[in-house]
């Protein structure tokens, strides 16, 4: 099949839509089919890659990674009808997932969308003000994403919480297809040796049990609520946690943390290159997380593959994830995030059998999966054509 996907994000932005972008793109290609990228143009420099075309963009945000292509429609139609496009896949809402459902549209090409984000959980850095919050409430988020992906051929959610939350906004009907990691990058050996040197240079004693949290710093993330409950969990406990990962709340936690005269105990890499990532997986006992803006993450997945036990805060986007008490926990709140997380500390042997679970349900999960999963999706749509004619057969 020949494939084109836009989106607004790819690498090397660090985001986990562009990481899953990537790995997909990599592994329909591995199963013969021919996948084009339409995306935004970065600072960085271009890469060789002939499949991947870019567009103009300036960012939107500074605190968040988002930015506003300005896609030249007619040239980017002219190199789809080049390249015999037969399903256009769009990953994003916004300018090019919007040139992406247009040119479906026009060349009369099944339209496949995937809901990444939900975007009531941003609305906070583009619209600060009472009046603009009310315009643009989460009603009215809602009934625009309905308008987007109503003409969709088939609608892809990676989790059963995107599900829902489709089936909330008149959406009844969509593929569940799990995100996946690239298992071979996570599952790297890393030698006992690398692991005592790593852990020296951050100061880790090797009996020391360190906790990992990975992804951006921000309030959505409720990155805050966690260092509360470690920090009321360090009275009693000897553990360190490290933080992976920039934004907006990085400064004010190591300022909490040297307030508390506990930096000692806390561990803020900032940003870290997504191919050295997996030995700080690979040094750690316990991932957790309390954030409800998840629609799948990716760093839970990665967590898995790495076989780290999961402590994370009840949410649809853990269902499937996180199978309570057999590879972690589910907590039911902020309170029990942290009685769940002491039940681990207390006692290492657990950690050991949920570490050994997560590695076998990490299987599940693959980049290889995920491409598979999709590819069949895909035979369907260009089958069904488009929903104008064929909607009804989508599955539930």
């Amino acid at each position: 099949m020949n494939i084109a996907i836009f989106s607004d994000t790819y690498l090397p932005s660090k985001n986990g839509v562009a990481t899953s972008l990537a790995q997909l793109k990599r592994e329909l290609s591995e199963l013969g089919h021919n996948v084009y990228i339409y995306t935004t143009q970065v600072n960085e420099p271009r890469e060789d890659d002939a499949k991947i075309f870019r567009s103009p963009s300036l960012n939107l945000h500074l605190k968040v990674d988002g930015r506003l292509a300005f896609a030249n429609i007619i040239q980017i139609g002219q190199l789809i009808r080049q390249q015999n496009i037969e399903l256009i896949h769009t990953h994003s809402e916004f300018t090019m997932g919007l040139a992406g459902r247009y040119l479906a549209r026009k060349l009369n090409i099944p339209h496949v969308h995937t809901l990444h984000t939900l975007w009531n959980d941003y609305r906070h850095y583009f619209f600060k003000s009472r009046v603009a919050n009310k315009l643009v409430s989460a009603h009215n988020v809602g009934n625009l994403l309905a308008s987007y992906m109503s003409g969709c051929t088939a609608l892809v959610a990676p989790s059963p919480k995107a599900k829902a939350y489709l089936k909330e906004i008149g959406l009844n009907r969509s593929y569940i297809v799990n995100n996946g990691v690239d298992a071979e990058a996570f599952s790297r050996w890393i030698s006992d040796d690398e692991k005592i040197t790593l852990r020296q240079q951050l100061n880790l004693k090797s009996d020391d049990i360190l906790t990992l949290f990975v992804g951006r710093i921000a309030s959505e993330k409720r990155v805050l609520p966690l260092y509360k409950a470690f920090k009321k969990l360090m009275q009693k406990y000897t553990f360190k946690a490290m933080l992976i990962g920039e934004g907006p709340d990085l400064k004010e936690l190591k300022q909490l943390a040297y307030n508390d005269k506990l930096s000692h105990n806390f561990i803020f890499t900032g940003y870290l290159p997504y191919t050295e990532i997996f030995k700080y997986y690979a040094i750690s006992n316990i991932y957790t997380t309390v954030s409800l803006s998840e629609v799948q993450p990716m760093t839970v997945i990665e967590a898995l593959i790495s076989g780290l036990p999961i402590v994370a805060h009840t949410d649809l986007a853990y269902e499937g994830l996180v199978l309570d008490g057999v590879n972690g926990f589910i907590a039911q709140n902020d309170e029990d995030f942290g009685r769940k997380l002491s039940a681990l500390l207390d006692n290492p042997a657990l950690i050991a059998d949920f570490a050994a679970a997560s590695r076998r349900h990490s299987l599940n999960f693959s980049a290889e999966r995920q491409a598979g999963e999709m590819a069949e999706l895909y035979k369907k749509a260009i089958d069904w054509g488009r929903p104008q004619c064929r909607y009804n057969n989508l599955a539930g």
